[in-house]
């Protein structure tokens, strides 16, 4: 999928990141779908989506920040999918 097509199905991202890191290639970023809240706010969902340097998706990872730790609840790439997306985007 490309990153066209995310930002079509999720719509603009909060943000656009460079991928800074030795394992990933130059020109790879992340798309970040969401906004650290206050503090006062228990619980919010957290999505990245992690592109390659072509703008192709290689990775999908979401967690749910709760008070002061992260719950990992999908993780979806080439080699392996864990959670559920029922996690992130409930009926």
């Amino acid at each position: 999928m490309s990153e066209a097509e995310v930002t079509s199905l999720l719509g603009n991202p909060i943000a656009v990141e460079p991928r800074l890191s030795p394992w990933f290639p130059r020109g790879a970023k992340t798309m970040v779908y969401f906004r650290p809240l206050s503090t006062e706010i228990c619980r919010y969902p957290m999505l990245w989506i992690h592109l390659d340097q072509n703008g192709k998706v290689q990775e999908v990872y979401a967690k749910e920040h709760f008070l002061w730790d992260d719950r990992g609840v999908y993780g979806h790439t080439s080699e392996q999918t864990w959670g559920s997306a029922k996690n992130v985007f409930p009926s």
